[in-house]
């Protein structure tokens, strides 16, 4: 179920949790089950790591983590603008006042 993306917005449960504010614990099976959805654009061409920053999700305590988490398992995602903004995710983890754990990965 990890790898079947809903119909609507061809997310991926990853892309759902990621906006969702999902936990580290859940980001984390959703990872083991499906490793490669982190690579995975939704049909809006949104990596799950964007839909994560986008939706505020680093003013969470588990926020970062996350992010990291998401980052580690696709490490590529850092140099893949969003395609809303065309901005990368180190501008809208600086924009959404990101810690430097973070910005700095």
């Amino acid at each position: 179920a990890a790898s079947k993306p809903d119909k609507e917005a061809s997310q991926l449960p990853l892309h759902v949790a990621a906006m969702a504010k999902a936990g580290p614990e859940v980001v984390a099976a959703l990872l083991q089950a499906y490793p490669d959805a982190a690579s995975k654009p939704d049909k809006f061409g949104n990596l799950p790591l964007h839909s994560a920053l986008h939706t505020a999700l680093m003013h969470l305590k588990d926020g970062p983590e996350v992010a990291l988490a998401l980052l580690h398992a696709y490490p590529d995602a850092a140099s893949k603008p969003d395609k809303e903004a065309s901005q990368l995710p180190l501008h809208v983890a600086a924009m959404a006042k990101a810690g430097p754990e973070v910005v700095a990965a």
